[in-house]
């Protein structure tokens, strides 16, 4: 797997779901790539609600420990390569998982 992309919530079910939709028509091979939500906590369904969006969401669930333990939670659950954490209020471009791969392959090509 290429690429983890993690977002990490606290109480925005209806703009982490917009999040997590954009994520799912990423220009990129599905099998190369996985989304992992990382609910902080949060009281308001979020966690209820992401399933819905189907199983290529992964969600993690754990008592609130902030932006920072979100995010290492996250990452502990990742099998990307290369880790991308996004804020969960972003509206993902298509090209945007494909992009970071490039960016990235090209950085470690050149040295």
């Amino acid at each position: 797997m290429q690429a983890s992309v993690v977002v990490s919530t606290y109480n925005r079910r209806d703009v982490v779901l917009r999040t997590a939709r954009t994520l799912l028509q990423q220009e990129f091979p599905a099998s190369e790539y996985e989304i992992i939500v990382v609910v902080d906590g949060a009281t308001d369904g979020t966690a209820e609600a992401l399933p819905e969006l189907g199983e290529r969401v992964r969600v993690v669930e754990q008592a609130n420990r902030g932006l920072a333990g979100a995010r290492n939670t996250g990452a502990r659950s990742a099998c990307g390569e290369l880790l991308i954490f996004l804020d969960d209020d972003m509206e993902c471009v298509p090209e945007l998982v494909r992009e970071h791969v490039a960016a990235h392959s090209a950085a470690a090509e050149q040295g």
